[in-house]
């Protein structure tokens, strides 16, 4: 199928990714480095602006994105906030965050964190919650999960001595996630394995790796499906 653009209103001169959106697909959420972020500060590592969440919202008159913002409650800090997963319901939502170079933060990671967000009843999103069941003293993010909530694939680098970046799980138990463990090695390479994706029903899942010998240069997107107890089939 042919790539088409979703216009300027979404597309900019700055860099925009990892669109997200509600089971209805009238609203999606995306990550920008715009200049218009929250505190508009730059990241001392790159000089570019911070990311922020934003979100848009389809109008069926015009066939376009519109309505195109930043501030969305409380989701957006100073920092570094990066959307990755919405529940079925839309009432709660997952994110990257990272406020390690902000002085005064509230909320305070040590490097990359996971936290959740949840919609609350003056229709605008709370405050991130890091989940410290999940993370780690080095990069956490880009999080995924199941339909029902119950299972979580996420990224991180906690062993990147030998194998860089890694794919994640963790189950939900009660109101708690699992100590997370490593996709066996048919899954995770030596190099780095990003952005993954889950389906609903929790079958298949879909990833980016620059670490396989079959690769075609750089990252490539990948799918594998989920047999059951920790089996996973061919890559």
């Amino acid at each position: 199928n042919k790539r088409v653009s979703m216009g300027s209103d979404v597309n900019t001169g700055f860099n925009e990714y990892t669109p997200v959106f509600t089971t209805d697909h009238k609203t999606m959420y995306f990550t920008a480095r715009r200049s218009n972020t929250t505190g508009g500060k730059l990241n001392p590592y790159d000089q570019a602006y911070y990311e922020d969440i934003y979100r848009a919202t389809w109008n069926m008159e015009t066939n376009r994105w519109d309505s195109i913002n930043n501030r969305i409650g409380r989701i957006n800090g100073e920092g570094f906030e990066s959307i990755s997963h919405i529940s079925a319901d839309g009432l709660v939502a997952y994110i990257t965050l990272n406020n390690e170079a902000i002085p005064k933060a509230k909320l305070k990671t040590s490097s990359s964190d996971i936290a959740e967000v949840k919609w609350t009843n003056q229709n605008q999103w709370s405050a991130p919650k890091l989940i410290p069941a999940l993370n780690s003293s080095f990069y956490d993010g880009n999080a995924t999960v199941t339909a029902d909530g119950t299972t979580m694939y996420f990224i991180s680098e906690r062993n990147g001595d030998r194998s860089m970046s890694d794919i994640y799980v963790s189950f939900k138990s009660g109101k708690e996630w699992t100590k997370p463990a490593a996709l066996p090695k048919e899954v995770n390479s030596k190099g780095r394995e990003t952005t993954p994706f889950i389906t609903p029903d929790g079958r298949y899942l879909f990833f980016s790796s620059n670490g396989r010998e079959d690769g075609m240069g750089a990252y490539d997107v990948y799918v594998v499906e989920n047999k059951g107890k920790n089996v996973w089939g061919e890559v």
